[in-house]
């Protein structure tokens, strides 16, 4: 995906099953995904020089990419070291939509989520 933010945090996209979730973030100007493959939280974050990086006016590409117990961010070409969770749990399992941008429920959801802003 593509991004363009004028905020340095707020939710861009996350799923939400009853313990599995998806969850990507600015936190601050860090970019952070997180996810839950039932067997306990996997953080990721990609940290730029300033934290007002993201937000020059200037697209910025992002890729999630989670393959069974690992989890790794590429930004504008840049990988973060590959995260791995548990082993046992392999797929975060969901039948919830996924929400771009915001989520209905933030403020309900579990403590890990530090903020209810939208992305803008």
């Amino acid at each position: 995906m593509e991004i363009k933010p004028r905020a340095i945090s707020g939710a861009i996209m996350s799923v939400h099953g009853r313990r599995d979730f998806v969850l990507l973030q600015l936190k601050n100007g860090s970019l952070e995904l997180s996810v839950d493959n039932g067997k306990g939280i996997i953080t990721t974050t990609y940290t730029p020089l300033s934290p007002w990086s993201f937000c020059d006016g200037q697209w910025h590409s992002v890729q999630l990419i989670k393959n069974k117990n690992i989890a790794i961010l590429v930004v504008d070409g840049v990988t973060t070291e590959p995260v791995s969770g548990k082993i046992g749990a392999t797929s975060t399992d969901t039948k919830n939509p996924l929400f771009l941008g915001s989520q209905p429920f933030l403020t309900q959801r579990r403590v890990w989520i530090r903020f209810t802003s939208t992305f803008v």
